[in-house]
Parts: C-alpha cells; structure tokens; sequence
C-alpha cells in the first residue's frame, strides 16, 4: 500500500499533515500537483501504522508525531487566576499579619462591609478595638483599625488593578505583593 502525507511546505516547521492520499483505494485517481504550498510525502510502513495514533506533522522534511500544547492564557485569564490565588501581604510593623490573604468574591465582600462598618461607626463591629481576620489559608491574624484599613486599602488596589486587565483597560499584571505598615 501506498500513503501520501500532504502538508504546506511554506509555513513554519512544524507543518501540519493537512490529509492523506491512499493510492490503493478504488477511488483514487491521481495525486495533485505540488508546488509552493503543497507536498507530498510518502509514507513508510511504520508511518502508515502510526498514522492513526496522535496528531502528524512534518518538521525538517521528516513526518513526526507532533505535540499540541495548550494556548497561552489570555491575559484576563492570568488576572482571575491571579485574583483566585490572593495577595502577599508584608507587614513591615507587624510581622505576624505578612501572609496571603483572599481576593475572591466572598473575601472582597466581607472585606467591604467592614470596611464600610468601620468608617460610618468609626470602630469595629461591637465596638472592639482589633478584629480577627483569616488568610488564605484560613489562618487568623489580629489586626488594629490602621492595619486592616491599610491591608483592605491593599486589597482593594489590586483587585482593582486586576479588574483594569480583565475589562481591557490595563495591559499589564499587577504584582502579587504589597507592603502595609
């Protein structure tokens, strides 16, 4: 039996095997012209085997199994998966508060209603002076009012910032990290 592999010769390497042409089928009837987007290239009888397994391409004028990758992320994608993956706090003044905290919706939202608690009363629900707030992880760390307002001001730049990308308004990742007092 006699395969022809057909591929385009005027792209890059890899070039993809775009058909095949048996010329034992009761079918066939000639093979085509080639020229400068067309070859041909006869397969051997390993080729033919191996044919109907993966995805075949030529590189270097040899037919080879080739790998398909997965795409890129588009950039919108890096920023959700940013966004889901949080953000690295640093405390220069408190050490014990540096972690990564949640950026997600259900963090963002607790985030703003105390947020919110907190500049119409002037202190933290109940009227304690420190509130207890988990990282990622699911952590506590005891924060003041001028720490978490620094920690939610953090948060809120970078999920703003990672919004930008996502609508199209910003071309560039923010970093994973910020610094609070």
């Amino acid at each position: 039996m006699t395969v022809y592999a057909q591929y385009n010769p005027s792209v890059a390497s890899p070039q993809m095997v775009e058909g095949y042409f048996d010329t034992e089928t009761p079918n066939f009837k000639a093979l085509p012209a080639t020229g400068p987007t067309l070859a041909l290239y006869q397969l051997t009888a390993t080729d033919e085997g191996a044919r109907f397994v993966g995805v075949w391409g030529m590189v270097n004028g040899v037919f080879t199994e080739i790998s398909l990758s997965a795409a890129a992320p588009t950039l919108a994608q890096q920023a959700q998966a940013a966004l889901n993956a949080g953000l690295a706090i640093t405390s220069s003044g408190t050490p014990a508060l540096s972690a990564t905290y949640a950026c997600n919706e259900a963090a963002q939202a607790r985030l703003n209603r105390v947020s919110v608690y907190l500049q119409v009363n002037g202190a933290f629900p109940n009227n304690a002076t420190t509130i207890q707030w988990v990282d990622a992880t699911g952590a506590p760390h005891t924060f003041t009012e001028a720490q978490f307002k620094s920690l939610a001001v953090a948060i809120a730049d970078y999920v703003l910032a990672l919004d930008d990308v996502a609508l199209g308004l910003a071309s560039t990742l923010p970093a994973t990290t910020a610094t609070i007092p």
